[in-house]
């Protein structure tokens, strides 16, 4: 049996207004890539959704190692999930997903020391950290294969 080549994908979700759903995001990536490359790019790319999280806009994708700079392009080109007018950025391109994580990590970080400095009170600065807390313990959680059924 040989062994498939992925790469994994960190990108963050930049919605006009609105919130965008974990399942609506991949029917539209799906959907944009497969216009974009075909049927038969989208079923070799076993495209899958390992983490999106609708509070920092964060999300990881799993995709075979040949198509990941298409899956790049078509991400680039998305401006709309769910009716909600939408720009992705991508962060972090890796066939290593502990690499993934710490870079995922380390912005993550970044954004919880911004929004420390943002705030005023010492109750709102203690609400950011243990918001970034829990969304770094959940990133950490994360594993490169999906559950399976």
């Amino acid at each position: 049996m040989v062994a498939q080549k992925r790469r994994f994908l960190l990108f963050e979700v930049l919605p006009s207004s609105g919130r965008v759903d974990d399942g609506e995001l991949l029917r539209a990536i799906r959907e944009a890539f497969e216009a974009d490359w075909g049927q038969v790019a989208e079923a070799q790319a076993s495209l899958r959704l390992l983490y999106f999280s609708p509070t920092v806009h964060l999300g990881i994708l799993r995709i075979h190692t040949r198509l990941s700079d298409q899956l790049r392009s078509s991400l680039t080109l998305l401006s709309i999930v769910a009716g909600v007018s939408v720009q992705l950025q991508v962060h972090c391109v890796s066939g290593s997903f502990s690499a993934l994580q710490r870079v995922g990590d380390r912005l993550l970080r970044e954004w919880q020391r911004s929004a420390e400095q943002r705030t005023s009170r010492e109750n709102e600065r203690d609400a950011v950290k243990q918001g970034f807390q829990t969304e770094l313990r959940l990133l950490a959680e994360v594993s490169p294969q999906p559950t399976s059924w």
